[in-house]
């Protein structure tokens, strides 16, 4: 059953499922049911790195770029593997190391890059340069000189990395929202991040946009952007590998750039809805249905006493 993962200000890993009843969905139980499940304790890592780090991963399971179903954490340099196994973390082999030398000043970017069985890590460092790290599902591996797959990408010239099926399926690839607003694609070829076919999709993604969703939001199984602007969200169709001149939509209104985020697929996979939490820790749950934000009024409001500040949208195997 697909959730959230919600971390308390005091530490506590609470699992919060979507329940699926008289053909309503909805975060909040129904009579007889309980939430809030105590899954981990006194979580206080310097990174939460969301994947499919677990490699048996039910035949059925349609992985995303974003979400996961175990959790690595960057803590004093390592990083450690959680598996989520009979719904929680609190299990003998959590907290394994299966990465050391990583720096919390790093950007870390989840998908399957080289196609494994597994997510894996695209690093960006201090200077730049993007390394990729594939994990076997037991450590990350070291590809020594073809580590680095790309260079150049310092915060200044590429403030925000969106990865995604930009070009094909087969590989992820990068979406750059420059400082000027522009938005760029860089193929990944699955060896390197190809700075020679990059190509640009968009203009005027300037900071009048303070907030960029991606996901399937078409369900055509490419990515579509959903930005924030001045309360709105509008719908940006990817269509043949560009943005430009398709048709915008508002699809919702009355949101606010000081809010969290969470997308997911939790109804189904391959259909993206929306959670968001307020700076009252009031949680809201949105459907995408028929081209816009469901707003399903005080019954899809999530109680306040989660008292929770991050979120990870998780499908347990």
């Amino acid at each position: 059953m697909p959730g959230l993962i919600a971390r308390k200000v005091n530490g506590d890993l609470n699992w919060f499922p979507l329940f699926d009843y008289e053909n309503n969905h909805s975060f909040c139980p129904p009579p007889g049911e309980e939430t809030g499940t105590l899954v981990g304790e006194d979580w206080f890592p310097d990174k939460t790195l969301s994947g499919y780090w677990t490699p048996e991963q039910s035949q059925g399971q349609k992985r995303r770029i974003g979400g996961g179903s175990s959790f690595i954490v960057l803590q004093d340099g390592m990083l450690r593997y959680f598996p989520f196994k009979d719904h929680t973390f609190l299990v003998p082999d959590a907290g394994r190391i299966v990465g050391k030398n990583f720096r919390p000043t790093l950007d870390y970017y989840v998908a399957e890059w080289t196609n494994n069985g597994t997510s894996d890590l695209l690093v960006r460092d201090e200077d730049g340069d993007l390394r990729l790290h594939p994990f076997d599902g037991h450590s990350f591996i070291g590809l020594g000189k073809k580590e680095k797959i790309g260079r150049g990408f310092t915060k200044e010239f590429a403030p925000e990395i969106y990865p995604g099926h930009w070009t094909s399926e087969n590989n992820p690839d990068l979406l750059v929202r420059m400082d000027n607003g522009t938005l760029v694609v860089y193929p990944f070829d699955g060896e390197m991040i190809c700075d020679g076919k990059k190509f640009e999709v968009a203009t005027g993604f300037g900071k009048d946009y303070s907030l960029l969703l991606v996901d399937e939001w078409l369900r055509n199984g490419s990515p579509d952007i959903i930005a924030l602007r001045h309360g709105s969200l509008i719908l940006f169709p990817y269509v043949f590998n560009s943005f430009k001149g398709n048709p915008q939509a508002t699809v919702g209104t009355g949101f606010s750039s000081d809010w969290i985020y969470t997308t997911g697929h939790w109804r189904a996979a391959g259909r993206p809805d929306l959670v968001v939490c307020d700076p009252m820790k009031r949680i809201k749950f949105y459907p995408f249905d028929g081209g816009k934000m469901v707003d399903l009024g005080p019954s899809a409001q999530i109680e306040a006493k989660w008292k929770a500040t991050h979120f990870w949208d998780f499908y347990p195997v």
